[in-house]
């Protein structure tokens, strides 16, 4: 496991890699993706990290899900796995 999926798996609570999923469609992730890039502290930064399946990873490379979506649709996950674990 990389450094970016430990930093990912305890920012947000899982146990496993295979517990975490894709934060666009809900498959498997197969990686994290940086948001705004990784210069400085943005690499290790949760809220620049986004988990991604293989599928949604293309469709960002090629440039159809840009990063103002992904931004909106990590805040909506980190606001409810802050909410998951207060129920905990």
């Amino acid at each position: 496991m990389d450094t970016t999926m430990r930093k990912y798996m305890e920012a947000f609570g899982f146990a496993s890699p295979r517990q975490v999923s894709c934060e666009i469609c809900g498959r498997p992730a197969a990686m994290i993706y940086h948001i705004s890039g990784t210069a400085g502290s943005l690499r290790t930064r949760p809220d620049n990290m986004i988990a991604v399946c293989r599928h949604c990873n293309l469709e960002i490379k090629a440039g159809q899900l840009k990063p103002e979506f992904l931004k909106r649709k990590h805040t909506r996950f980190t606001q409810f796995r802050i909410l998951l674990n207060r129920v905990r």
